[in-house]
C-alpha cells in the first residue's frame, strides 16, 4: 500500500482518537489477519481501554460471511 495512503490513514485515525493497528492488504491471507489480530491483542493487554466488544469468532465470522465492508 502506498505510504502517503498509510499516512494519512493514521493522521486520520490519530485526530479521532482512534488506534491503527495495521492494514489488511488484498488479497486478504490468514497469516496477516493473524498477525494483526496478534497486534491487537498485545495492544488491549497493555492496558489501553477500548470499545471492542467483538471476539476474534465473532470477527472470523464476520469475515466469512462476508459482513465486513472496507472504507477507502
Amino acid at each position: 500500500m502506498d505510504k502517503r495512503v498509510i499516512s494519512l490513514a493514521s493522521d486520520l485515525a490519530r485526530k479521532g482518537m482512534k488506534h491503527l493497528i495495521g492494514n489488511l492488504p488484498k488479497p486478504i491471507f490468514i497469516e496477516n489477519l493473524t498477525a494483526i489480530m496478534d497486534k491487537l491483542h498485545l495492544f488491549l493487554q497493555e492496558g489501553v481501554q477500548s470499545n471492542l466488544e467483538l471476539t476474534e469468532d465473532e470477527l472470523l465470522n464476520a469475515i466469512t460471511e462476508n459482513q465486513i465492508t472496507p472504507f477507502y
